[in-house]
């Protein structure tokens, strides 16, 4: 199925049936800047869009949008000051408020780790960074700690000796509107390139879920990454760790909690022309508890005029019969397309949807996926409209169509 997109900010379509399903488009100032979305939370009235808002001046902030049920813009906020903000995720802590990690990078182009805790209002309650010297640190997650605090997993980067290693930093607060200091701050690294992606805890532990080249055995060559994922004690030292992949590289996107275990989300991405792959495949992998492995699933567009275009997914959901991935599609022209998949447990395609035109050079989904009480799906992304780009919020049916 193709959308074609049209260059309104926010609007409703003709007829009830916006109520069911529709588009909204965010930003700020007309033509003078862009809007990258990134995430996804959900509230009891509405979504709480995260995503970037790049100025004409390249000045990239922190945008945070409150829309109600209908997607219509309730508030928006800016953040950033006179930092570069690279934002990552959203998540509600348990006092209703919103935590956000993100990276920020100054005018030296030192980078650190940031994180900002907003009110259910958007008002800004408290912000922190976290960085050492002479070392780049970049954010791929945050999540709350059932414990109390957060839990930041990420990357940090070593320029001289070339090195990157997983980061995963707790913060533990003295009160809920304060967010000190770390309590603790672990690296983890094997081989000369290791990224940390997404975490998420199970009965008071922590799983993180990286990329990393490390020689496993599964491959000849040190410069190839396999997905790592590896749970950490009450202290944050790794207990174990476990490799797989194939000969080609293999990236990690996220790890979502399941009944009994874990279910990964990544893409085997073979060689490059320039900067578009000439293959890219969804890789889904489902582990117990035990970190065994009890299934695993590779997805290809199974749509006859791209069959072999490069597909990515970027945030997968467990909907009990199977699961839901949002990620992008390259096409003939190596344009990025929305790209909505539906799989069963057996690895069949039940529905493939892709949100985009012709024209417009990007259409990518975000990280922000979730399913609605009545079944319907709604995710955020990026839409190009040529001139500008936009923050876009879907809502779709449960086959993933819009109407």
């Amino acid at each position: 199925m193709t959308v074609l997109f049209f260059g309104c900010e926010v609007g409703e379509g003709p007829g009830p049936s916006y109520l069911k399903t529709f588009i909204k488009y965010y930003g700020l100032g007309g033509d003078q800047t862009d809007e990258y979305g990134t995430d996804l939370a959900l509230v009891s009235d509405g979504f709480v869009l995260l995503g970037k808002t790049v100025s004409n001046t390249d000045l990239e902030s922190i945008y945070v949008v409150k829309a109600n049920g209908l997607g219509n813009e309730v508030w928006n906020k800016k953040f950033g000051g006179a930092y570069n903000c690279e934002p990552a995720s959203i998540n509600i802590t348990p006092e209703g408020n919103f935590i956000i990690g993100a990276t920020a990078t100054d005018t030296l182009g030192n980078k650190d780790m940031m994180l900002l805790l907003i009110g259910p209002d958007g008002t800004l309650v408290d912000s922190v960074m976290y960085g050492e010297p002479n070392l780049d640190e970049t954010v791929g997650e945050v999540i709350t700690d059932e414990n109390g605090g957060y839990v930041l997993i990420g990357t940090t980067i070593n320029k001289e000796a070339n090195i990157e290693e997983t980061i995963v930093l707790r913060t533990y607060p003295m009160s809920l509107d304060t967010l000190p200091q770390a309590d603790w701050r672990r690296v983890h690294s094997e081989g000369k390139k290791s990224q940390g992606k997404s975490i998420v805890q199970a009965e008071g532990r922590f799983y993180c879920l990286g990329s990393s080249n490390s020689n496993n055995g599964k491959n000849g060559s040190m410069d190839l990454m396999n997905y790592q994922f590896f749970p950490l004690d009450n202290y944050g030292e790794q207990i174990n760790n476990t490799y797989w992949g194939t000969l080609e590289d293999d990236l990690a996107s996220q790890v979502i909690n399941t009944d009994g275990g874990f279910v990964v989300l990544g893409n085997t991405v073979g060689s490059y022309i320039g900067e578009v792959p000439e293959s890219s495949n969804i890789y889904l992998l489902k582990l117990s508890t035990q970190l065994v492995e009890l299934s695993r699933l590779t997805i290809t567009s199974n749509a006859d005029s791209d069959q072999d275009k490069p597909v990515f997914g970027k945030s997968v959901l467990d909907i009990g019969s199977g699961y839901v991935i949002l990620g992008y599609k390259v096409d003939q022209a190596d344009n990025k397309n929305i790209y909505l998949v539906n799989v069963n447990k057996a690895g069949e395609v039940v529905f493939e949807r892709t949100y985009g035109s012709s024209n417009p050079v990007l259409h990518e989904g975000g990280n922000g996926l979730a399913q609605l009480e009545d079944g319907h799906f709604v995710f955020v992304a990026t839409v190009d409209m040529g001139s500008q780009s936009k923050m876009a919020l879907f809502k779709t049916d449960p086959n993933g169509d819009l109407y």
